[in-house]
């Protein structure tokens, strides 16, 4: 099954079918992290309906839900926390991750784009733009962060 279908199946209430149908990756081999967990989180979002802040937000479709799987599926092999989840006002996904000295944000937006962010709390590092040009950077910080929590 797709990714897509596995979240339209999300969208028709079926978390345990689309973690199901993620079974090959429900334990990340490198990190230990459990798959359906950020996949889980997904699947409440593909439930929003639009204006569900009371502000006339339009809820993520299934193109951006099935973009932002693969964000998860392509970055979560680098950390060891699944990262928050969330819309944005403009029918977007973010995922955000706030360890380790860093804040670190992935936003999926619905024109198909996905841009990312990182700065270095109490440092000099840092990086934004398009996902795939700023993908080592990404890499890199997923897994220094990662390494942090492992150590903590």
């Amino acid at each position: 099954m797709t990714a897509e279908a596995s979240l339209l199946g999300a969208r028709a209430g079926s978390v345990e079918a689309m973690s199901r149908d993620a079974a090959p990756l429900e334990q990340n081999a490198e990190s230990g992290v459990p798959m359906p967990v950020g996949i889980e989180l997904l699947a409440r979002l593909a439930d929003l309906e639009d204006d569900w802040d009371g502000h006339g937000s339009p809820a993520p479709d299934d193109s951006t839900l099935g973009a932002s799987l693969h964000v998860l599926h392509r970055f979560m092999a680098f950390t060891a926390s699944p990262p928050s989840v969330g819309a944005t006002a403009d029918g977007g996904v973010q995922f955000e991750w706030h360890q380790g000295g860093w804040d670190i944000e992935v936003e999926v937006q619905p024109d198909g784009n996905t841009i990312a962010w990182g700065q270095e709390v109490d440092g000099p590092g840092s990086f934004y733009g398009p996902i795939d040009d700023c993908a080592d950077d990404l890499t890199h910080t997923l897994s220094k962060i990662s390494q942090f929590e492992v150590q903590a």
